[in-house]
């Protein structure tokens, strides 16, 4: 487990580093954080709990991913 969750972060930090057009930040935000918080959110409860603990964290962590990229890209223009 601990295993998935360092590579998801170091795949979205290379990712994000890697875009050099204004709005590709908000756009990796969304899915990186899409991404890592279904992964993380799908670690909670059992059963059932697991999957709606996946998509709650996926959509949480999809809106935080996008606010911060969306920050980024103001930053930058």
């Amino acid at each position: 487990m601990k295993k998935s969750i360092i590579s998801l972060a170091v795949i979205s930090m290379a990712l994000t580093g890697c875009s050099h057009d204004p709005g590709d930040k908000e756009t990796i935000g969304t899915v990186g954080g899409g991404v890592a918080g279904a992964v993380l959110g799908s670690q909670v409860g059992h059963g059932g709990g697991r999957v709606v603990g996946g998509v709650a964290g996926g959509l949480i962590g999809a809106f935080l991913g996008n606010q911060i990229g969306k920050s980024m890209d103001d930053r930058e223009e």
